[in-house]
């Protein structure tokens, strides 16, 4: 009877050893599992940084556009006043060489807004970027037993990122209904 006691407890203490192996190994992958997710969060911010960084950078192109357009326009107009002022004698020689001068200026004109289209396809294609990003939140964020708080910054760095896109669209139109139709 005590023989038979004695198998029941080592049969007993044999299932308990597999049942630790089993949590041991179960935590262990959860432990890997977490560590995946840190570690993609963190590859989604730096990633949202960077984009953050691009757009920073084409809002600074596109001010310098703003600028130069700007500038054009009033070397334009004081062309046309300058030619009002000048003699009939010289104003043939003077239309020629502002019709030149114009005509160079609309060629700028037209490389300055060729850029700033390319810029506004690079500003959608990093809204296509923040999109991916966001779906990619999305599936960290179905764990919520496993958002962290770097995970949590990168929300906050995504929101920065949608807020800064969407004041360079307002300047983007404002933009367009500067330049010339």
């Amino acid at each position: 009877n005590e023989v038979q006691n004695l198998r029941e407890l080592e049969s007993k203490q044999l299932q308990l050893r597999r049942q630790h192996v089993n949590l041991v190994n179960g935590l262990e992958y959860e432990q890997n599992e977490l560590y995946q997710h840190d570690l993609k969060a963190k590859t989604l911010e730096n990633e949202l940084r960077q984009n953050n960084e691009k757009q920073q950078q084409m809002i600074a192109d596109k001010e310098k556009l703003e600028r130069q357009i700007h500038e054009m326009r009033f070397k334009e107009e004081l062309n046309k006043r300058n030619k009002l002022e000048l003699s009939l004698n010289g104003l043939q020689e003077l239309i020629r060489r502002t019709q030149e001068e114009i005509q160079e200026i609309q060629e700028n004109l037209n490389r300055e807004q060729a850029e700033l289209a390319r810029i506004e396809t690079q500003i959608e294609e990093l809204n296509a970027q923040i999109r991916e990003k966001e779906n990619e939140i999305r599936r960290i964020n179905r764990d919520p037993e496993r958002l962290n708080n770097k995970q949590q910054q990168l929300m906050l760095t995504h929101n920065d990122l949608r807020k800064q896109k969407t004041e360079l669209e307002i300047i983007i139109a404002q933009l367009a209904n500067v330049l010339p139709e």
